[in-house]
């Protein structure tokens, strides 16, 4: 389940968009996946090509540094400055690592975005809908975006069918930091990128 859910997420950066709502939230998630659709029909086919030219647009888009964070949980005041420092890197590049890698399996998926609406004071949440190319069942995929930031939109969590992709890591991070350590997070996030080191 947690395959498919970063594949879903994967896929709806690269479909194309049948906006019905408008509103900051909702505006900011179709120009980021306009975006990802023109870099990559640039980029070229091999993989490497496709991850490299969807970063900046994925650092743009969301906001590592909070989600990182939030994941981290409490344990994050317990980090001296430099693991905090290290870890927002490695979290960062596994999150690109993670969700480049799928682009491969693209397939002419449709998203459809149906609604926002209000989700505390500075949040939205865009409800939207990934529709298969190939006839499969419709995927649900809510993007909750902090719009009421002087730096301006950004996607701080995704909901795949009602579940939370940075409450899920949380709780997979809390048990490797338990067994390993705040380091062993950050060594285990580095390999799972297939990363020797951090790479800016």
């Amino acid at each position: 389940m947690k395959l498919l859910r970063t594949a879903a997420l994967a896929l709806a950066l690269l479909a194309p968009f049948s906006p019905a709502a408008a509103g900051p939230g909702a505006d900011h998630i179709t120009a980021m996946s306009a975006q990802a659709i023109t870099a990559l029909q640039a980029s070229g086919s091999t993989l490497a090509e496709r991850e490299k030219a969807l970063r900046p647009i994925l650092r743009e888009g969301f906001d590592m540094a909070r989600i990182a964070r939030f994941v981290a949980g409490r344990y994050w005041k317990r980090a001296t400055p430099e693991q905090q420092k290290e870890y927002t890197q490695v979290f960062s590049e596994y999150v690109l690592a993670t969700y480049a890698r799928r682009l491969g399996g693209y397939a002419g998926e449709d998203l459809k975005v149906l609604a926002e609406k209000p989700a505390g004071p500075k949040d939205v949440l865009v409800k939207t809908q990934i529709v298969s190319g190939s006839g499969g069942p419709a995927i649900d995929a809510e993007w909750r975006v902090r719009t009421g930031d002087a730096e301006g939109p950004k996607v701080i969590d995704v909901l795949v069918e009602g579940v939370s992709m940075a409450v899920t890591r949380r709780q997979d991070f809390a048990s490797v930091i338990r067994r390993d350590g705040f380091d062993g997070l950050i060594n285990v996030l580095r390999a799972r990128a297939g990363r020797q080191g951090v790479r800016q």
